[in-house]
């Protein structure tokens, strides 16, 4: 998770910046800059993915709980009820920049198509990318909302994970040291 914390904190500086350039309504090199390089950034998100078999199984397996004293059953229920909380905040955060798409914007085009090689989660996945890009000056674009309202969107929420990410690292570590004490 701290992969993703760093990447995202990276992600979420740049559209910050851009959402400050747009709203500076300024047309200066920098500002362009600062707003396509956020721009790529919008166009897709951050998501946290955790593995909770172990915990599910610890905490609904009959063999499993008659091993538990109670302090230690209400443990692994605390931290799979708040990974669970968090989760569903991480994955909340992931989808809300999607309900407004930037790329539905008149004021931006798609550029022609760069080769690009993406490993995901130790996957491989070459494609064809398309970036978007601006149409108007940036004194332009200010006049219209939609663009701001997309970097202002993605950034609220996105701005959320790296603390997520790094409370279910805390909740996980509250798992794996009720789990030493109850092995002994």
């Amino acid at each position: 998770m701290h992969d993703i914390s760093i990447s995202a904190a990276k992600r979420i500086e740049s559209v910050g910046l851009g959402l400050e350039a747009l709203r500076s309504c300024e047309h200066t090199d920098k500002n362009l800059g600062l707003i396509e390089h956020g721009l790529a950034s919008v166009s897709g998100t951050f998501t946290i993915h955790i593995q909770t078999d172990a915990i599910n199984e610890i905490t609904s397996s009959p063999t499993l709980l008659a091993q538990q004293s109670r302090l230690i059953r209400k443990a692994f229920s605390a931290a799979k009820f708040n990974l669970s909380i968090l989760k569903t905040e991480a994955d909340f955060a992931e989808s809300l920049p999607f309900r407004d798409r930037p790329e539905s914007n008149p004021l931006l085009d798609v550029s022609d198509p760069v080769k690009s090689d993406v490993d995901y989660y130790g996957l491989n996945a070459s494609r064809a990318r398309y970036s978007l890009r601006l149409t108007k000056p940036v004194d332009e674009l200010c006049q219209d909302d939609r663009l701001l309202k997309s970097f202002y969107t993605w950034h609220r929420f996105q701005s959320r994970l790296p603390s997520d990410a790094a409370n279910m690292s805390i909740e996980m570590r509250k798992i794996i040291a009720t789990a030493a004490q109850a092995s002994g």
